[in-house]
């Protein structure tokens, strides 16, 4: 899923009812301690379009914590290949 170990060990996890909506929710989490602490990609997402609709996207956080629980900043960016 990710640049790292820490991200690969296990399939990400999908929303099927995101899905339906025409949403992706991605999911997962690390407890591993090679966690980066630097910028790194933590999912690829590879997607089928059909016609000549450009597709518009945006990312929403929803949770991300350390080890004991406690909040953590994160930004996130998107980019297009």
């Amino acid at each position: 899923m990710g640049d790292t170990a820490a991200y690969g060990k296990r399939p990400p996890y999908y929303d099927p009812a995101a899905l339906a909506g025409n949403r992706i929710i991605v999911g997962d989490y690390s407890l591993d301690p090679g966690v980066p602490r630097t910028r790194t990609r933590v999912a690829r997402l590879m997607l089928e379009i059909r016609g000549d609709a450009k597709p518009q996207y945006a990312t929403k956080l929803m949770a991300a914590a350390n080890a004991d629980g406690k909040t953590i900043p994160v930004e996130l960016t998107l980019a297009e290949k």
